[in-house]
Parts: C-alpha cells; structure tokens; sequence
C-alpha cells in the first residue's frame, strides 16, 4: 500500500498516532486510554505511516537506551492493513533514525503475535521477556544495524 512514512509534523498528527496506538495495542486488551503513553514519548523519535489522505496508519518510535542501543517500541498498523508493508516501511525508518543517533543495534520487545514480522526483518530472539497485562507474552529481540 502507498503511504509516506515520516516524523509526526503537527500535534494533530501526533495524537493520531497516540489514537490509533490505544486502538491497536491497548484498548483489545480493556486497558484505560491513556496507557498508550509513557514518559519516554517526550524523548523519542516517533514515525508515522499516512495514507494518500494524510489519515494516520501506522505508527511506531524509537529512542536510545545507551550509546550503542536503541530500543523499537509501540509499533501499530490499522488491522486492516497489516500484512501489506507499512510496517516494514516504518520499521526501515526507525531503523535509519537508530543509525543517525548512533546506535550498533536494536531491540525490540516483542509480542508473541508478532515476533514473526520482526524475525523476518531480521532480529534474532534474545530471552524471554515480560507477560504484559498478565496474558500477552513477549520476546526480547535484536538486529544489528552497524
């Protein structure tokens, strides 16, 4: 699918990513609005995919953990629309931006659901990670990327 993948440019924007994280990443899960967000929004490189309307899609961000890690989180494609190369798309992005900031690599901390879209992109598991909200079990993952 055509989109345009880019750091958020408005506050509109930006809070539509926020939506369409709840949609995706919480609300199935019957947590609160508001638990899409953390403190680490105001540090980190945030990328959306918008459709040919400008309608927000796909969202995702990045920040440094250290010097040589940067850490992937709260990726999310409107349901519809997974499986058709917007995630990737905002996957090459972050990526490039952990590049800028330096990074040697990137992990992510991925659900169960989707450790096959990371593995196929290239990141390796690396140990077992948390059970979010006591039901959705996760995978530390790693790519290199220098």
């Amino acid at each position: 699918m055509e989109v345009t993948v880019k750091s958020p440019e408005t506050e509109e924007v930006f809070r539509d990513s926020l939506k369409l994280r709840y949609k995706v990443l919480r609300e199935p899960l019957g947590q609160p609005r508001g638990s899409e967000e953390d403190s680490l929004d105001l540090v980190a490189i945030h990328a959306v995919a918008l459709n040919p309307e400008g309608k927000v899609v796909g969202t995702g961000r990045i920040h440094s953990n250290s010097g040589r890690q940067a850490q992937i989180r709260l990726m999310a494609v409107e349901p519809e629309l997974q499986g058709k190369g917007i995630g990737k798309q905002l996957l090459d992005f972050l990526e490039g931006k952990g590049k800028q900031m330096g990074a040697k690599y990137v992990r992510v901390h991925a659900r169960e659901s989707a450790k096959a879209f990371y593995a196929a992109n290239g990141y390796n598991d690396v140990s077992e990670g948390k059970t979010l909200f006591d039901t959705v079990k996760h995978t530390w993952m790693r790519k290199e990327i220098a």
